[in-house]
């Protein structure tokens, strides 16, 4: 297990932070913040600095943004690694330089971790261990060890089956979302109220969820599922139904495209420790970009280990289109299952935690 970080710049005091990192639509923080649900507005301003695990979904951008317009001194920290798509990093880090957000980078790798590398039914719980450790030294080593860690659970994961949340309790890792009893439903709503961009983002699990329990993972079948999705994600122009979700990859190729934006007031740039500038506009600038819509909607493919891809929809004029797609990264025979449920497709049956 290797990990490495880069740190950002900081904008200034929990004031300046608030009126620098206004919404995408251009709404002032002051009346957004008062629109935040009230348990979780009292619960961020009474907290000391804090630093919040950013995967660049809903819940932890809902986070993030709910702390920056409640004043708070808060830093992101976002995990790259093999398990997560390129395309996803790259949106989670051109949100956060957008948004004007303090972000720490750390490039984890978890497939040598022994759960892991097999694949078992604690693969969560242990990246989660490997996760927090590599999260931990980065901040030290960034001389940010006394933030207080939350993350982006929600009250819907207390009742699912999600054995990473043991972790969090086992390291005393704040859950602001859900000890506010917000589940998905209510983050929706209050990104919605609060000018939150995107507040219909669709949950992208990490690839390490495309493979069935005990079928080992290596670095170059999870490249293959993420190119995979990102190009059958990409499919547009022809008549489908209309879905919500952005594909995060494609929104990242959509802001490179668009480098004629004007870059946030207070933007970090991405930095290294030692404080040399790299990644400038990782992936274009503000996360205004006109979003992609796929006609398959929501996806995943999966390794039972015969390939079996999930879609929401499938146009007959692109059944052909996908399939060569699927056999251009290796999926050949691959079964397709059109509008039967996209999540959970292997906890379905999975034991529950003692």
């Amino acid at each position: 297990m290797t990990h490495k970080h880069h740190v950002t710049k900081a904008p200034g005091g929990p004031a300046a932070r608030t009126a620098e990192n206004a919404p995408a639509d251009g709404r002032t923080g002051a009346p957004l913040a008062q629109a935040l649900p009230q348990a979780l507005a009292r619960r961020l301003r009474a907290m000391p600095p804090l630093v919040v695990a950013f995967s660049g979904g809903i819940d932890s951008r809902f986070l993030s943004h709910a702390a920056l317009l409640s004043g708070c001194d808060v830093l992101a920290v976002h995990a790259r690694g093999p398990h997560i798509p390129a395309g996803e990093s790259a949106h989670a880090l051109a949100w956060a330089e957008g948004r004007g957000l303090p972000l720490l980078v750390v490039d984890f790798d978890p497939l040598s971790l022994p759960e892991v590398a097999t694949n078992s039914h604690q693969r969560c719980y242990a990246c989660k261990i490997g996760l927090l450790s590599a999260i931990g030294k980065a901040l030290a080593q960034a001389g940010q060890q006394g933030r207080v860690l939350c993350d982006g659970s929600n009250a819907d994961d207390l009742v699912a089956y999600r054995p990473g949340l043991r972790a969090l309790q086992e390291a005393d890792v704040m859950s602001p979302l859900a000890e506010s009893g917000m589940d998905k439903a209510a983050i929706r709503a209050a990104a919605r109220a609060t000018g939150l961009d995107d507040p219909d983002q669709r949950a992208r699990p990490c690839l390490l969820t495309r493979l069935a329990y005990g079928l080992a993972p290596d670095a170059d079948v999870l490249a293959r599922l993420a190119a995979a999705e990102e190009a059958l994600s990409g499919l547009s122009g022809l008549e489908a139904p209309c879905f919500s979700e952005k594909a995060p990859a494609a929104a990242a190729a959509c802001m490179a495209a668009g480098s004629g934006a004007p870059h946030a007031p207070g933007a970090p740039d991405v930095i290294d420790a030692t404080g040399a500038a790299h990644g400038e506009n990782v992936a274009g600038h503000g996360t205004d970009a006109e979003k992609t819509v796929s006609p398959l909607g929501d996806l995943r493919l999966r390794l039972t280990p015969s390939p079996v891809l999930q879609v929401e929809a499938l146009p007959p004029e692109l059944a052909g289109r996908v399939q060569e797609i699927l056999a251009q990264h290796g999926f050949t025979g691959c079964e397709l299952r059109v509008g039967q449920g996209i999540s959970g497709f292997f906890d379905r049956q999975a034991p529950s935690l003692d």
